[in-house]
């Protein structure tokens, strides 16, 4: 495409389409990934059934204030800014409380914890991290497609991150020297 506002329209366009479906697959992915989390923390589910269901709809919510945020789109595709803005805050408060409450969580059952527990937590919150910055740099005037490549590479490193600690802790191939 030779006509450089040609080329930034498609990229503003195509980056709000494919976001949809990353957001589908996040809708999926994060509550099953702080599922599998928390069952390396040892301990009966029964124990923690509140702590745990605030877990998984707080993933869910931070999910879904984040697209809220995402499809703030004047009619002609452009971001608006404040309504992102704040969508974007209120799901970043939600990620904070997530790690407030898996912290807590350590904290109270660390000692009986499977060790890799603390990878894996490192590796999601990281993780999710990458996201809400590339969420914010939206705001500013970079290629959008940077930001789908830097998504996709996390998306990928993560699941299987996470996916490898939990088959090496399930089939018990987990050293404690990893």
């Amino acid at each position: 495409m030779s006509d450089p506002n040609d080329r930034q329209t498609l990229i503003r366009e195509s980056y709000n389409a494919l976001s949809q479906y990353r957001y589908i697959g996040w809708f999926i992915t994060t509550p099953l990934l702080m599922f599998q989390l928390i069952s390396m923390l040892g301990v009966q589910l029964s124990e923690i059934k509140r702590q745990l269901a605030g877990l998984l709809m707080a993933t869910l919510f931070m999910v879904f204030a984040s697209y809220i945020g995402h499809e703030q789109l004047s009619f002609d595709n452009e971001i608006q800014i404040v309504p992102k803005l704040t969508w974007g805050l209120i799901a970043l408060i939600d990620y904070v409380f997530l790690l407030f409450t898996i912290n807590r969580l350590w904290k109270e059952f660390g000692s009986q914890s499977h060790p890799a527990f603390r990878q894996a937590a490192l590796i999601m919150a990281g993780a999710w991290a990458l996201y809400f910055i590339g969420y914010f740099l939206t705001l500013a005037p970079i290629d959008f497609n940077w930001i789908h490549l830097t998504f996709t590479i996390v998306d990928i490193v993560s699941l299987l991150s996470v996916g490898l600690i939990m088959y090496l802790v399930n089939t018990n191939r987990w050293s404690h020297n990893l």
